[in-house]
Protein backbone atom coordinates (compact mmCIF):
# COMPACT_ATOMS: atom_id res chain seq x y z
CA UNK A 1 0.00 0.00 0.00
CA UNK A 2 2.83 2.53 1.02
CA UNK A 3 4.64 1.80 -2.50
CA UNK A 4 1.39 2.17 -4.37
CA UNK A 5 0.76 5.86 -2.16
CA UNK A 6 4.80 6.66 -3.66
CA UNK A 7 4.49 5.52 -6.92
CA UNK A 8 1.11 7.34 -7.25
CA UNK A 9 2.84 10.82 -5.92
CA UNK A 10 5.61 10.63 -8.72
CA UNK A 11 5.29 11.87 -12.33
CA UNK A 12 4.75 9.12 -15.28
CA UNK A 13 8.03 9.73 -16.65
CA UNK A 14 9.97 8.21 -13.26
CA UNK A 15 7.42 5.61 -12.28
CA UNK A 16 9.13 2.48 -12.72
CA UNK A 17 8.03 -0.24 -15.29
CA UNK A 18 5.77 -3.16 -14.30
CA UNK A 19 6.68 -6.71 -15.07
CA UNK A 20 9.17 -6.94 -18.46
CA UNK A 21 7.67 -4.18 -19.77
CA UNK A 22 10.01 -1.35 -20.71
CA UNK A 23 9.08 2.13 -22.32
CA UNK A 24 12.98 2.24 -23.97
CA UNK A 25 12.02 -1.21 -25.83
CA UNK A 26 8.57 0.51 -27.40
CA UNK A 27 11.29 3.07 -29.06
CA UNK A 28 11.61 2.41 -32.99
CA UNK A 29 15.03 1.59 -33.83
CA UNK A 30 15.24 4.45 -36.28
CA UNK A 31 14.52 7.06 -33.31
CA UNK A 32 17.50 5.13 -31.25
CA UNK A 33 19.87 5.32 -34.13
CA UNK A 34 18.75 9.14 -34.19
CA UNK A 35 20.02 9.54 -30.74
CA UNK A 36 23.10 7.43 -31.23
CA UNK A 37 24.12 9.68 -33.66
CA UNK A 38 23.36 12.78 -31.94
CA UNK A 39 25.66 11.53 -29.16
CA UNK A 40 28.22 10.63 -31.28
CA UNK A 41 28.69 12.13 -34.08
CA UNK A 42 26.22 15.04 -34.48
CA UNK A 43 27.79 16.48 -37.57
CA UNK A 44 26.63 13.81 -39.33
CA UNK A 45 23.12 15.18 -39.25
CA UNK A 46 23.83 18.70 -38.71
CA UNK A 47 24.21 19.63 -35.77
CA UNK A 48 27.71 21.25 -34.23
CA UNK A 49 29.49 20.61 -31.87
CA UNK A 50 29.63 22.83 -28.57
CA UNK A 51 33.18 24.19 -29.01
CA UNK A 52 33.35 24.56 -25.24
CA UNK A 53 33.11 20.81 -24.89
CA UNK A 54 35.40 19.69 -27.79
CA UNK A 55 38.68 18.34 -27.59
CA UNK A 56 40.30 22.25 -29.33
CA UNK A 57 38.63 23.84 -26.03
CA UNK A 58 40.82 22.31 -23.95
CA UNK A 59 38.03 20.21 -22.13
CA UNK A 60 37.29 16.70 -22.09
CA UNK A 61 35.94 14.90 -25.31
CA UNK A 62 32.05 14.05 -25.48
CA UNK A 63 32.88 10.84 -27.14
CA UNK A 64 34.78 9.37 -23.96
CA UNK A 65 33.13 8.99 -20.66
CA UNK A 66 35.31 7.39 -17.88
CA UNK A 67 37.70 6.40 -19.68
CA UNK A 68 35.45 4.26 -22.22
CA UNK A 69 34.33 5.10 -25.45
CA UNK A 70 30.57 5.92 -25.90
CA UNK A 71 30.21 3.49 -28.95
CA UNK A 72 31.77 0.74 -26.83
CA UNK A 73 29.20 1.87 -23.73
CA UNK A 74 26.00 2.17 -26.17
CA UNK A 75 27.40 -1.22 -27.77
CA UNK A 76 27.27 -3.04 -24.59
CA UNK A 77 24.38 -1.56 -23.17
CA UNK A 78 22.02 -4.76 -24.42
CA UNK A 79 21.36 -7.14 -27.33
CA UNK A 80 19.29 -4.75 -29.15
CA UNK A 81 21.64 -1.69 -28.77
CA UNK A 82 24.73 -3.43 -29.77
CA UNK A 83 22.79 -5.05 -32.82
CA UNK A 84 22.01 -1.41 -33.98
CA UNK A 85 25.12 0.13 -33.53
CA UNK A 86 27.18 -3.03 -35.58
CA UNK A 87 24.74 -1.72 -38.08
CA UNK A 88 25.65 1.69 -38.28
CA UNK A 89 28.86 2.34 -39.97
CA UNK A 90 28.90 6.09 -39.28
CA UNK A 91 29.00 5.14 -35.59
CA UNK A 92 32.73 4.02 -35.64
CA UNK A 93 34.77 6.04 -38.28
CA UNK A 94 36.45 7.88 -35.91
CA UNK A 95 39.81 5.83 -35.11
CA UNK A 96 42.30 7.15 -33.04
CA UNK A 97 44.27 3.93 -32.12
CA UNK A 98 45.05 5.44 -28.39
CA UNK A 99 43.95 1.26 -27.88
CA UNK A 100 47.75 0.64 -28.61
CA UNK A 101 49.53 -2.15 -29.99
CA UNK A 102 47.98 -4.52 -31.62
CA UNK A 103 45.34 -1.93 -31.86
CA UNK A 104 42.14 -4.25 -32.00
CA UNK A 105 39.59 -1.87 -30.95
CA UNK A 106 40.68 0.32 -33.74
CA UNK A 107 40.81 -2.45 -36.54
CA UNK A 108 37.59 -3.76 -35.25
CA UNK A 109 35.82 0.02 -35.53
CA UNK A 110 37.24 -0.12 -38.91
CA UNK A 111 36.04 -3.10 -40.27
CA UNK A 112 32.75 -2.10 -38.69
CA UNK A 113 32.80 0.91 -40.54
CA UNK A 114 32.15 -1.27 -43.97
CA UNK A 115 32.78 1.22 -46.67
CA UNK A 116 32.34 4.43 -44.79
CA UNK A 117 34.40 7.03 -45.10
CA UNK A 118 37.34 7.54 -41.97
CA UNK A 119 38.26 9.87 -39.56
CA UNK A 120 41.90 9.60 -38.74
CA UNK A 121 42.67 11.41 -35.35
CA UNK A 122 46.48 10.96 -34.52
CA UNK A 123 48.04 12.83 -31.59
CA UNK A 124 51.96 11.84 -31.48
CA UNK A 125 53.54 12.53 -28.41
CA UNK A 126 57.16 12.16 -27.35
CA UNK A 127 56.99 14.44 -24.25
CA UNK A 128 54.25 16.21 -21.76
CA UNK A 129 53.68 18.86 -23.19
CA UNK A 130 50.37 21.93 -22.54
CA UNK A 131 50.04 21.49 -26.48
CA UNK A 132 48.16 18.42 -25.88
CA UNK A 133 44.90 18.64 -23.29
CA UNK A 134 43.73 15.09 -23.11
CA UNK A 135 46.80 12.99 -21.84
CA UNK A 136 45.09 9.90 -22.86
CA UNK A 137 44.29 10.76 -26.46
CA UNK A 138 48.04 10.33 -27.56
CA UNK A 139 50.23 7.55 -29.18
CA UNK A 140 53.74 6.69 -28.77
CA UNK A 141 55.85 7.61 -31.57
CA UNK A 142 56.92 4.09 -31.71
CA UNK A 143 53.42 2.66 -32.52
CA UNK A 144 53.57 5.01 -35.82
CA UNK A 145 54.75 2.62 -38.28
CA UNK A 146 52.37 -0.18 -37.35
CA UNK A 147 49.39 2.62 -37.74
CA UNK A 148 50.76 3.67 -40.65
CA UNK A 149 50.37 -0.28 -42.32
CA UNK A 150 46.78 0.02 -41.18
CA UNK A 151 45.78 3.11 -42.07
CA UNK A 152 47.98 4.14 -45.60
CA UNK A 153 46.26 1.20 -47.62
CA UNK A 154 42.61 2.28 -46.75
CA UNK A 155 43.53 6.22 -47.56
CA UNK A 156 41.24 6.06 -50.12
CA UNK A 157 38.43 5.90 -47.58
CA UNK A 158 39.71 8.73 -45.37
CA UNK A 159 37.19 11.30 -44.99
CA UNK A 160 39.20 13.71 -42.50
CA UNK A 161 42.82 13.53 -41.46
CA UNK A 162 43.95 15.29 -38.35
CA UNK A 163 47.95 14.68 -37.40
CA UNK A 164 49.52 16.65 -34.30
CA UNK A 165 53.15 15.92 -33.04
CA UNK A 166 55.46 17.37 -30.46
CA UNK A 167 58.31 16.60 -32.72
CA UNK A 168 59.34 17.37 -35.75
CA UNK A 169 60.97 13.68 -36.57
CA UNK A 170 57.21 12.33 -36.42
CA UNK A 171 56.02 15.44 -38.70
CA UNK A 172 58.28 14.86 -41.39
CA UNK A 173 57.92 11.26 -41.46
CA UNK A 174 54.70 11.70 -41.40
CA UNK A 175 54.72 14.25 -44.12
CA UNK A 176 57.28 11.29 -46.69
CA UNK A 177 54.45 8.61 -45.76
CA UNK A 178 51.68 10.92 -46.83
CA UNK A 179 53.86 11.54 -49.84
CA UNK A 180 53.91 7.82 -50.51
CA UNK A 181 49.99 7.09 -50.58
CA UNK A 182 48.01 7.30 -53.24
CA UNK A 183 45.27 9.28 -54.33
CA UNK A 184 43.02 10.24 -51.41
CA UNK A 185 40.04 10.52 -53.35
CA UNK A 186 37.26 11.15 -50.34
CA UNK A 187 39.31 13.32 -48.36
CA UNK A 188 37.40 16.57 -47.14
CA UNK A 189 39.29 17.90 -44.43
CA UNK A 190 43.22 17.53 -43.47
CA UNK A 191 45.06 19.03 -40.62
CA UNK A 192 48.89 18.88 -39.62
CA UNK A 193 50.56 20.63 -36.36
CA UNK A 194 53.51 21.02 -34.82
CA UNK A 195 52.95 21.14 -30.95
CA UNK A 196 56.14 21.85 -29.17
CA UNK A 197 56.74 21.63 -25.64
CA UNK A 198 55.97 25.18 -24.85
CA UNK A 199 52.33 25.10 -26.38
CA UNK A 200 50.91 24.86 -30.20
CA UNK A 201 50.86 28.34 -29.61
CA UNK A 202 54.74 29.79 -29.37
CA UNK A 203 57.12 29.98 -32.67
CA UNK A 204 60.03 27.61 -31.45
CA UNK A 205 62.70 27.37 -33.35
CA UNK A 206 63.03 23.85 -34.61
CA UNK A 207 64.69 21.72 -37.51
CA UNK A 208 62.92 20.63 -40.29
CA UNK A 209 64.35 18.83 -43.24
CA UNK A 210 65.23 20.39 -46.26
CA UNK A 211 63.80 17.82 -48.56
CA UNK A 212 60.01 18.72 -48.83
CA UNK A 213 56.89 16.37 -50.67
CA UNK A 214 53.74 16.63 -51.58
CA UNK A 215 50.56 14.19 -49.91
CA UNK A 216 49.10 11.95 -51.71
CA UNK A 217 51.10 12.35 -54.65
CA UNK A 218 49.12 15.87 -55.61
CA UNK A 219 45.76 13.72 -55.66
CA UNK A 220 42.70 14.72 -53.29
CA UNK A 221 40.03 15.83 -55.49
CA UNK A 222 37.42 16.17 -52.68
CA UNK A 223 39.95 18.37 -50.37
CA UNK A 224 37.67 21.35 -48.48
CA UNK A 225 39.46 22.10 -45.68
CA UNK A 226 43.74 21.99 -44.93
CA UNK A 227 45.44 23.57 -42.16
CA UNK A 228 49.05 22.83 -41.81
CA UNK A 229 50.86 24.36 -38.10
CA UNK A 230 54.54 24.50 -39.80
CA UNK A 231 54.05 22.20 -41.45
CA UNK A 232 55.71 22.69 -44.71
CA UNK A 233 55.09 21.02 -48.37
CA UNK A 234 56.84 21.20 -51.48
CA UNK A 235 54.77 24.17 -52.79
CA UNK A 236 56.22 24.31 -56.21
CA UNK A 237 54.68 21.02 -56.82
CA UNK A 238 51.68 21.04 -54.32
CA UNK A 239 48.73 21.21 -56.83
CA UNK A 240 46.81 18.45 -55.11
CA UNK A 241 44.01 21.25 -54.29
CA UNK A 242 44.43 23.51 -57.35
CA UNK A 243 40.84 23.39 -59.16
CA UNK A 244 39.09 21.40 -56.06
CA UNK A 245 36.39 22.58 -54.15
CA UNK A 246 38.93 23.57 -51.41
CA UNK A 247 37.23 26.19 -49.18
CA UNK A 248 39.17 27.02 -46.10
CA UNK A 249 42.92 27.14 -46.07
CA UNK A 250 45.25 28.03 -42.98
CA UNK A 251 48.77 27.62 -43.02
CA UNK A 252 51.07 28.84 -39.85
CA UNK A 253 54.71 28.99 -40.54
CA UNK A 254 57.78 29.50 -38.27
CA UNK A 255 59.75 32.56 -38.42
CA UNK A 256 63.06 30.64 -39.18
CA UNK A 257 61.62 29.14 -41.65
CA UNK A 258 61.39 31.34 -44.02
CA UNK A 259 63.38 29.43 -46.60
CA UNK A 260 60.94 26.92 -46.65
CA UNK A 261 58.28 29.31 -47.87
CA UNK A 262 57.05 29.14 -51.29
CA UNK A 263 58.37 32.01 -53.89
CA UNK A 264 56.00 34.70 -55.04
CA UNK A 265 55.30 32.36 -58.55
CA UNK A 266 54.54 29.58 -56.20
CA UNK A 267 52.77 31.60 -53.78
CA UNK A 268 50.17 33.39 -56.08
CA UNK A 269 49.98 30.62 -58.24
CA UNK A 270 48.54 28.43 -55.13
CA UNK A 271 46.13 31.12 -53.97
CA UNK A 272 45.13 31.40 -57.38
CA UNK A 273 44.27 27.60 -57.61
CA UNK A 274 41.62 27.94 -54.87
CA UNK A 275 38.78 28.86 -57.11
CA UNK A 276 36.36 27.70 -54.05
CA UNK A 277 38.52 29.32 -51.10
CA UNK A 278 36.25 31.49 -49.23
CA UNK A 279 38.24 31.44 -45.74
CA UNK A 280 42.32 32.25 -46.02
CA UNK A 281 44.38 32.46 -42.68
CA UNK A 282 47.98 33.10 -43.13
CA UNK A 283 50.30 33.57 -40.31
CA UNK A 284 54.05 34.11 -40.92
CA UNK A 285 53.58 32.83 -44.09
CA UNK A 286 53.69 34.23 -47.67
CA UNK A 287 56.42 34.54 -50.27
CA UNK A 288 59.90 33.95 -49.08
CA UNK A 289 61.77 36.60 -51.69
CA UNK A 290 62.35 40.41 -50.08
CA UNK A 291 58.99 42.52 -51.06
CA UNK A 292 61.34 44.98 -53.32
CA UNK A 293 61.75 41.34 -55.58
CA UNK A 294 57.99 41.01 -56.38
CA UNK A 295 57.26 41.36 -59.80
CA UNK A 296 55.26 44.88 -60.40
CA UNK A 297 51.81 44.88 -61.59
CA UNK A 298 51.29 41.10 -60.88
CA UNK A 299 47.73 40.84 -58.92
CA UNK A 300 45.83 37.84 -57.94
CA UNK A 301 41.98 37.87 -57.49
CA UNK A 302 40.42 35.53 -55.39
CA UNK A 303 36.56 36.27 -55.96
CA UNK A 304 35.39 34.00 -53.49
CA UNK A 305 37.44 34.76 -50.49
CA UNK A 306 34.60 36.40 -47.53
CA UNK A 307 36.85 36.14 -44.53
CA UNK A 308 41.02 36.88 -44.35
CA UNK A 309 43.12 36.97 -41.58
CA UNK A 310 46.54 37.24 -41.98
CA UNK A 311 48.74 37.39 -38.99
CA UNK A 312 52.04 38.35 -37.43
CA UNK A 313 53.11 40.61 -40.62
CA UNK A 314 55.10 43.60 -40.36
CA UNK A 315 53.08 46.59 -41.80
CA UNK A 316 55.99 46.96 -44.74
CA UNK A 317 55.21 43.16 -45.70
CA UNK A 318 51.67 43.31 -45.18
CA UNK A 319 51.09 46.53 -47.49
CA UNK A 320 53.29 44.54 -50.12
CA UNK A 321 51.22 41.05 -50.15
CA UNK A 322 47.68 43.43 -50.46
CA UNK A 323 49.41 45.20 -52.78
CA UNK A 324 49.46 41.83 -55.12
CA UNK A 325 46.13 40.81 -53.99
CA UNK A 326 42.68 41.48 -54.98
CA UNK A 327 39.13 40.76 -53.21
CA UNK A 328 36.37 41.74 -54.47
CA UNK A 329 33.88 39.79 -52.48
CA UNK A 330 35.43 40.17 -48.84
CA UNK A 331 33.40 40.87 -46.15
CA UNK A 332 36.21 39.86 -43.45
CA UNK A 333 39.21 41.03 -42.42
CA UNK A 334 41.76 40.95 -39.70
CA UNK A 335 45.04 41.89 -39.87
CA UNK A 336 47.59 41.20 -36.65
CA UNK A 337 50.85 43.16 -37.23
CA UNK A 338 54.40 43.31 -35.27
CA UNK A 339 55.21 46.90 -36.62
CA UNK A 340 53.76 50.69 -36.68
CA UNK A 341 55.33 51.84 -39.90
CA UNK A 342 54.18 52.05 -42.95
CA UNK A 343 50.83 52.97 -42.24
CA UNK A 344 49.92 54.86 -45.26
CA UNK A 345 50.94 52.40 -47.64
CA UNK A 346 48.92 49.95 -45.57
CA UNK A 347 45.79 51.65 -45.89
CA UNK A 348 46.53 52.49 -49.90
CA UNK A 349 47.53 48.93 -50.28
CA UNK A 350 44.05 47.62 -48.19
CA UNK A 351 41.98 49.80 -50.34
CA UNK A 352 42.65 48.66 -53.61
CA UNK A 353 43.10 45.31 -52.07
CA UNK A 354 39.06 45.20 -51.08
CA UNK A 355 35.84 46.27 -52.44
CA UNK A 356 34.71 49.15 -50.83
CA UNK A 357 31.11 48.23 -50.52
CA UNK A 358 31.34 44.54 -49.40
CA UNK A 359 34.00 45.03 -46.48
CA UNK A 360 31.78 45.31 -43.18
CA UNK A 361 33.89 43.98 -40.75
CA UNK A 362 37.71 45.52 -40.28
CA UNK A 363 39.95 44.71 -36.94
CA UNK A 364 43.25 45.53 -36.97
CA UNK A 365 45.54 44.22 -34.44
CA UNK A 366 49.20 44.43 -32.83
CA UNK A 367 51.29 42.14 -30.91
CA UNK A 368 54.39 43.23 -28.98
CA UNK A 369 53.91 47.03 -29.00
CA UNK A 370 53.74 49.19 -26.19
CA UNK A 371 50.56 49.93 -25.39
CA UNK A 372 51.11 54.18 -26.35
CA UNK A 373 52.69 53.25 -29.43
CA UNK A 374 49.82 50.58 -31.03
CA UNK A 375 47.25 53.36 -30.11
CA UNK A 376 49.31 55.95 -32.01
CA UNK A 377 49.28 53.44 -34.56
CA UNK A 378 45.85 52.93 -34.71
CA UNK A 379 44.77 56.68 -34.31
CA UNK A 380 47.05 57.22 -37.77
CA UNK A 381 45.32 54.47 -40.02
CA UNK A 382 42.02 55.35 -39.07
CA UNK A 383 42.29 58.83 -39.69
CA UNK A 384 43.89 57.87 -42.99
CA UNK A 385 41.52 55.41 -43.33
CA UNK A 386 38.63 58.45 -42.63
CA UNK A 387 40.12 60.98 -45.51
CA UNK A 388 39.50 58.47 -48.00
CA UNK A 389 36.28 60.69 -47.79
CA UNK A 390 33.97 57.82 -48.29
CA UNK A 391 35.87 55.55 -50.58
CA UNK A 392 36.21 52.70 -48.23
CA UNK A 393 32.77 51.90 -46.41
CA UNK A 394 33.04 49.78 -43.54
CA UNK A 395 30.79 49.37 -40.88
CA UNK A 396 32.75 48.48 -37.75
CA UNK A 397 36.83 49.35 -37.69
CA UNK A 398 38.11 48.27 -34.03
CA UNK A 399 41.76 47.53 -33.13
CA UNK A 400 43.14 45.26 -30.22
CA UNK A 401 46.35 44.78 -28.59
CA UNK A 402 45.29 41.25 -27.24
CA UNK A 403 45.87 38.34 -29.80
CA UNK A 404 42.73 36.08 -27.71
CA UNK A 405 40.53 38.73 -28.38
CA UNK A 406 41.79 38.81 -32.09
CA UNK A 407 41.14 35.00 -32.39
CA UNK A 408 37.87 35.45 -30.78
CA UNK A 409 36.25 37.55 -33.10
CA UNK A 410 37.24 35.19 -36.03
CA UNK A 411 34.94 32.36 -34.02
CA UNK A 412 32.23 34.65 -33.19
CA UNK A 413 30.88 35.55 -36.77
CA UNK A 414 27.08 35.84 -36.11
CA UNK A 415 26.85 39.43 -37.37
CA UNK A 416 24.03 39.55 -39.52
CA UNK A 417 25.83 42.31 -41.79
CA UNK A 418 28.86 40.01 -42.18
CA UNK A 419 26.33 38.19 -44.52
CA UNK A 420 27.41 35.17 -44.28
CA UNK A 421 25.57 32.03 -43.69
CA UNK A 422 26.29 28.26 -42.14
CA UNK A 423 26.64 26.92 -45.75
CA UNK A 424 29.80 29.34 -46.29
CA UNK A 425 31.68 27.78 -43.65
CA UNK A 426 33.69 24.25 -43.63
Amino acid sequence: MAQESVAGCQPPYMTPPVGDDCPVERIPDEIILYIFTIIVAPSEIGIRANPDTSEEGGKASPSTLVGRKLQDIIAHVCGRWRAIALEMPSLWKCIDFTDGPPFDRSQAWIKRTKDYPLDIVLQCKRTRSIGFEDEESHIDPCDLPAILDIILPRVSRWGSFSFAADDTREINDMVFALSTAGEASELKSMILSYRGALGWYRFVPFEVEEQLYVPFRGRAPKLLKLELDRVHLDWAQSSFFHGSSLAHLKVISNPSHLTLRPSFHDFTRTLGGCSNLSQLSLTNFGPSEDVSSWPTGSVTELPSLKRLTLSSFNTFYLAGLLRHLRFPNLRVMMAMMTTTTHTDDLVASLCSAISPTKLVDLQLAWVHIAKRERDAAANRLLASIECLDGVLHIDRITTEMVFNAFTARWKQMDDPRCGLTDDDEC
